[in-house]
């Protein structure tokens, strides 16, 4: 065996050697990027399901209040309505007459 020949077949064994180790390491990068994908995906899925409860509480925050304000208006005009509308009859018939008003109004 000659000196080319020795040559020859170090160079194909390292080859195949090279080849072995960047096969390896390219299959190694593609399971190491698939986890980093998985797992960005679950920490957008997560911070998505936060940003989604963390609007609806600011949303309820605004309009609970919204609500309960004009509820308060509602009966505060129907309040004013009542008054106007027995304004001029006897306090005892008013007072009668108001209960039952307010039980239909109000069940």
């Amino acid at each position: 065996m000659g000196l080319l020949e020795i040559e020859a077949k170090i160079i194909g064994e390292a080859e195949a050697k090279a080849g072995e180790i960047k096969t390896g390491a390219d299959k190694e990068a593609a399971a190491i990027i698939a986890a980093a994908k998985a797992r960005s995906a679950a920490i957008r899925e997560e911070m998505l399901g936060q940003a989604r409860q963390q609007a609806e509480e600011e949303k309820k925050g605004i309009v609970v209040p919204a609500r309960l304000l004009l509820k308060q208006r509602l009966l505060e005009e129907k309040h004013r309505q009542l008054d106007r509308l027995f304004s001029g009859i006897d306090p005892s018939v008013r007072e009668e007459k108001e209960s039952e008003v307010i039980k239909i109004l109000y069940g």
